[in-house]
């Protein structure tokens, strides 16, 4: 079988934690990236959304679990090798296809289906699961720590299919941030004695570190934003350096109490949305149609979100 997006995405995690290097992805995973785009940018139907009374949602999202955070990094790695191969090997027939998310609503159905076609085409070059939905990938306007959220969320809240999506979403981002951190390193005068590689690549796994669930931290085994960045901080003060400024890692972490919400566009398009608490109060009262789906962000994160010293 011919090689995959996924396949290139799955062999390049975990990353490992201050090791400078730079993953290249090559011509084939460029072919399918563009086959992927040229597919979903012309596929805008989404399906309807039910409008869900804000009220009454709020009451059901309270009476959602948690995820045992130790439990679930302990099991990830085989969880999303079983989706990668389950997908593989048995394609569209695959079991995972058919999960549905627990609450069972239309809403949710809808944004489940949208995943499925897109884990099928955007990630294994098949074709769609169910006709009636985009293929487009439903959380691609979310921030990172809303996908790690997802991803490691073993509740049953999301299917299968829907954190599959989300982690491979979120590593791609993440490679691809610490390509350009191994760049920016490489493109430094050469000091005697400075380990640029290394410098850049801890100040940007601080900055991915600022985006973790604490089950992915547990899972990947890093450690606190402020951790690394400490140390990559002491590189620098040994060597009398100043870092040039990271590229950026574009929605890293939404700002404050925020509710993760699925909205559909006027052409029918559904995707998910961080939709922070205040605004949403202000919303309402306008007729936005959204459905609110599970509260984010109402506990901090050990990981907060790093910020280089000035020197």
């Amino acid at each position: 079988m011919e090689s995959t997006r996924a396949d290139h995405l799955m062999r390049s995690r975990p990353l490992q934690v201050g090791s400078p290097e730079k993953v290249t992805w090559g011509p084939l995973y460029d072919r399918l990236t563009a086959e992927r785009e040229r597919i979903t940018s012309g596929d805008p139907m989404g399906g309807g959304l039910s409008v869900s009374q804000i009220g009454t949602a709020i009451v059901s999202l309270m009476k959602l679990g948690h995820t045992d955070d130790a439990s679930t990094a302990s099991t990830f790695s085989g969880f999303i090798e079983g989706v990668h191969q389950a997908v593989l090997t048995e394609g569209r027939s695959a079991k995972v296809f058919e999960e549905v998310p627990k609450d069972g609503v239309a809403d949710r159905i809808t944004l489940a289906k949208q995943a499925s076609n897109c884990l099928s085409v955007s990630y294994y070059g098949g074709e769609k699961i169910h006709d009636d939905v985009s293929a487009r990938n439903p959380f691609a306007a979310l921030d990172r720590l809303s996908l790690s959220r997802i991803a490691f969320d073993g509740s049953g809240t999301f299917t299968s299919v829907e954190r599959q999506v989300a982690y491979l979403e979120m590593n791609e981002r993440d490679v691809n941030f610490r390509s350009h951190a191994f760049d920016l390193a490489s493109s430094q005068s050469d000091q005697h004695g400075v380990p640029w590689h290394r410098i850049m690549t801890g100040l940007a796994d601080a900055e991915i570190a600022s985006g973790m669930s604490d089950a992915e931290r547990a899972w990947s085994g890093w450690g606190t934003a402020q951790g690394l960045l400490a140390s990559a901080e002491t590189m620098l003060r040994q060597h009398d350096v100043r870092p040039p400024p990271l590229p950026g890692y574009a929605k890293l972490k939404g700002t404050g109490d925020a509710v993760l919400a699925v909205t559909s566009a006027a052409n029918g398009e559904v995707t998910w949305l961080n939709i922070p608490i205040k605004q949403l109060a202000a919303d309402e009262s306008h007729g936005n149609r959204l459905s609110l789906i599970k509260l984010m962000g109402a506990v901090p994160d050990s990981g907060a979100n790093p910020t280089t010293s000035k020197r």
